[in-house]
């Protein structure tokens, strides 16, 4: 097809190829509909709002090289469809002519994302990407996975749930630099975090321990210092140690502190400062006042809330007999109310050797030996230094 430029010459419209092809400005069509290569805004026009490069409905070439879909006005919108039946089509997506992007739904954010029964109730706009559904608490939520499918992450909508084919999984997080912190919050208010090097601080946003608490701590079970297997409610390593308790400290070291230790003999070890402090013992007399029952002194003097009867008195065991080549055991006890202090022995042979004496109660002084004269039999006792305490 073909309009006259002049008298002389013409100009080509339209051809139709003898294979059926129609080239509009292409003289050489290689589809059923050809266009010619021109770089412009309107190849297509499907409606005209008015005569000019941007407001018409239909198709062009932009000149680095894309496909122009145009509307006239940014209130009409781009929108794809797939036929249901003969006589309805379903909405797929909508590019709506301020840049939103919604598929199942007429977008009120820059990508808006909806599947599943029809949205009810208030829903926020102008976010960069809202997703809603029929999502669980940890199910069929917005999931990112591997390309093999078998781990990834979900949103639910209320938790992070760990995605995939694995039957087991791990979930993490994961920031960012020495500087960078993992924060939890509710309620507007930063609850915990851990820092870049590795520190948990649970109501500080500055930890300077690996656990780092500012408030009061509730723990229903057992507590371990130093060890990993406590059978009581508050248990410590069983290092030998004068420092294992510091409640007040002068200096960091190992006497200058009120606190509580093991001596290395195996007794248990309190702890005072400087010998001006004193070790002082209350019971309670009230709700708002204790009374004071013994006081050892930094000078080594026990100060007693009653009286200490005056007069130790020894108490010696009968002479008791040892066999040839065996061993024999004498308890001194002493009389009903009073303690024991000390202890010793008296033999009347070399040839008796002691084996063991302590005491073996509050009461009662223990001696333990053994003959070795393979002939005689061999004698000794036992005593103790009682005393009696009174209030």
């Amino acid at each position: 097809f073909y309009a006259s430029t002049s008298a002389s010459t013409s100009h080509e419209l339209m051809r139709i190829t003898g294979l059926g092809r129609v080239g509009i400005g292409n003289a050489s069509p290689n589809a059923p509909l050809q266009f010619s290569n021109g770089i412009q805004n309107r190849k297509i026009v499907l409606y005209e709002a008015a005569n000019n490069e941007h407001q018409f409905f239909g198709f062009g070439i932009n000149g680095e090289g894309s496909l122009r879909y145009q509307t006239p006005l940014n209130s009409n919108d781009h929108v794809f469809y797939a036929s249901t039946s003969s006589t309805t089509s379903q909405e797929l997506m909508r590019i709506r002519g301020n840049g939103n992007v919604g598929i199942g739904t007429t977008p009120s954010n820059r990508l808006d994302i909806h599947t599943g029964a029809a949205r009810t109730g208030s829903h926020p706009s102008q976010l960069p990407l809202y997703v809603t559904g029929d999502i669980g608490l940890d199910t069929n939520g917005f999931e990112i996975r591997h390309s093999n499918g078998s781990q990834g992450i979900g949103l639910g909508f209320a938790s992070i749930y760990a995605a995939g084919s694995n039957v087991n999984q791990q979930l993490g997080m994961s920031a960012k630099g020495p500087t960078g912190h993992l924060t939890f919050s509710t309620n507007g208010t930063e609850r915990y975090r851990v820092t870049g090097s590795g520190n948990m601080g649970i109501g500080t946003s500055n930890p300077v321990q690996k656990l780092h608490v500012e408030g009061s701590v509730g723990i229903s079970d057992k507590l371990g210092i130093g060890t990993l297997a406590p059978n009581a409610a508050l248990q410590f390593s069983n290092e030998i140690t004068n420092r294992k308790i510091v409640l007040y400290e002068v200096g960091n070291d190992n006497h200058q502190f009120f606190g509580f230790g093991i001596n290395a003999e195996g007794s248990l070890r309190y702890q005072t400062p400087v010998s001006v402090n004193d070790h002082v013992f209350y019971a309670a007399t009230s709700p708002t006042t204790s009374s004071e029952l013994m006081r050892v002194k930094g000078n080594g003097n026990v100060d007693i809330a009653g009286s200490l009867e005056v007069g130790y008195q020894r108490i010696w065991s009968n002479h008791v007999p040892v066999a040839p080549v065996s061993g024999a055991s004498v308890f001194c006890p002493c009389a009903a109310g009073s303690v024991v202090l000390g202890g010793g022995y008296e033999i009347g042979s070399v040839l008796l050797e002691v084996e063991a004496t302590f005491p073996i109660a509050d009461d009662k002084w223990m001696v333990s030996v053994y003959n070795t004269s393979p002939f005689d039999i061999q004698y000794f006792r036992a005593w103790a230094i009682c005393a009696r305490l009174a209030n």
